[in-house]
């Protein structure tokens, strides 16, 4: 994958702070709730090439996420304004509240643009099948936020390019992790909830959820303190959906 592409830029200047300064500082955006911030001292951890710890993945995925949080509450508010002139009969203002939802949207489509390509260009990189799957999931949670407030021609395809990186992370993860590990599972139930909710996909998304819990359930027994807690939550998750589901099918 072409670096600048991605738009990756590699260039010292841009990084001048250290690794350590700018995770500082990223820490300090969210606090202050300066999440453009937060975004930007993150990428310039990621243009000093080294692979992202998981406290460092966990916090780019963090400041994405409240980016586009803000970006949808933006639509949101705007689409509710729109609402209101359409029932009130009086075109004055009409055409210039749908400009700027047009204006809104674009600002999100390229932001969303932007993410993706980081995602892409750190799973290039990815040496382990733990990273590849935590940037499979975040391609994924990046699409889904892009996905509600998006120009409706192009939802399906943000929805099928999550569908996909999920069924990505499924295979590996049913390669390389127990069947109790919570990574594994987070995905199972990712996956599985979005073929139910997006995709119209009741049966696989119900095979997918019983077969995760089925198998994490025979050997529950096993698993260490450590992912006990984490395991166990997810597959009360997938037992509640699966009940729900169940009623549906």
């Amino acid at each position: 994958i072409n670096a600048e592409y991605m738009g990756i830029h590699l260039i010292r200047k841009e990084v001048a702070q250290s690794r350590e300064e700018n995770f500082f500082l990223a820490k300090v955006a969210e606090k202050a709730e300066r999440f453009e911030d937060m975004v930007e001292h993150m990428r310039r951890i990621v243009h000093l090439g080294s692979s992202l710890t998981l406290e460092e993945s966990n916090f780019l995925k963090i400041a994405y996420k409240n980016v586009f949080t803000k970006y949808n509450a933006q639509i949101r508010w705007v689409m509710n304004i729109q609402s209101k002139e359409e029932k009130s009969k009086q075109d004055a203002h009409l055409s210039s509240v749908r400009d700027y939802i047009t204006k809104v949207r674009e600002e999100l489509k390229k932001f969303h643009e932007e993410a993706i390509n980081l995602v892409d260009y750190l799973k290039s990189r990815a040496k382990t099948p733990e990273e590849k799957v935590v940037y499979l999931k975040m391609k994924a949670d990046f699409e889904k936020y892009f996905f509600y407030y998006a120009n409706p021609e192009i939802r399906s395809k943000s929805v099928q390019i999550a569908a996909d990186s999920l069924n990505e992370a499924h295979e590996i993860s049913l390669k390389h992790f127990v069947c109790t590990d919570p990574m594994r599972l987070e995905v199972e139930l990712k996956y599985s909830v979005l073929l139910y909710d997006l995709l119209n996909e009741p049966n696989k998304a119900f095979d997918i959820a019983k077969t995760a819990f089925d198998s994490a359930i025979e050997k529950i027994e096993e698993l260490d303190e450590d992912n006990y807690k984490d395991s166990t939550l997810l597959m009360q998750l997938l037992r509640d959906n699966l009940t729900l589901w169940n009623s549906d099918l």
